[in-house]
C-alpha cells in the first residue's frame, strides 16, 4: 500500500507530518506563525513529531480562546484561511517584522493590499494543495 492507494488517506492529510517538521525547522525565522486547522489540524502532529512534552504543549491549548491559542511563536487558529487577518495584524503591530501563515490550499490567494505577502511553499497531495505557506514582512 502507498499513500495513493491506502483508504486511510481519504480521512487524514498525509502532508501534516511534513508540515510539522518543516515548521519546527523554520520557526525561529519568524516573529509569529499562524496555522490553520483545516484540512487536518497540524497542532497535535506538531507536538508529536517534534517530541514536545505533552503537559507543556497541552497547557497552551487549554488557554484556547474562541478556537485560537498560542504556543511559543505559533498561533493555532480555528479558521480555514487565517492569512487575511494575520496580514492585517502584522501591519498594525510594529513588533511583527516577519510572519509566516499556513492556509488551507483552497484559500484565496490574491492579497492586493499586501503586495509584500508571497507564497513560499505548498504542500501537495494527489495534485491538490493541502497547505499553502505565506511569508509576509510588511513595509510601514
Amino acid at each position: 500500500m502507498t499513500t495513493t492507494t491506502n483508504f486511510a488517506f481519504q480521512y487524514r492529510d498525509p502532508q501534516t507530518k511534513r508540515l510539522a517538521l518543516y515548521l519546527a525547522d523554520i520557526s525561529k525565522d519568524y516573529d509569529k506563525i499562524y496555522v490553520t486547522n483545516d484540512p487536518d489540524s497540524p497542532y497535535p502532529w506538531y507536538g508529536f513529531f517534534n517530541n514536545i512534552v505533552p503537559v507543556k504543549f497541552n497547557l497552551a491549548q487549554s488557554k484556547n480562546v474562541d478556537g485560537k491559542w498560542e504556543f511559543d511563536n505559533f498561533v493555532w487558529d480555528n479558521t480555514r484561511c487565517p492569512a487575511g487577518k494575520a496580514f492585517d495584524e502584522a501591519l498594525k503591530n510594529k513588533d511583527l517584522k516577519k510572519i509566516l501563515v499556513i492556509d488551507n490550499g483552497a484559500c484565496f490567494t490574491d492579497f492586493g493590499k499586501t503586495p509584500e505577502a508571497k507564497i513560499i511553499r505548498e504542500f501537495d497531495y494527489n495534485n491538490k494543495v493541502n497547505f499553502r505557506v505565506w511569508e509576509y514582512a510588511p513595509t510601514r
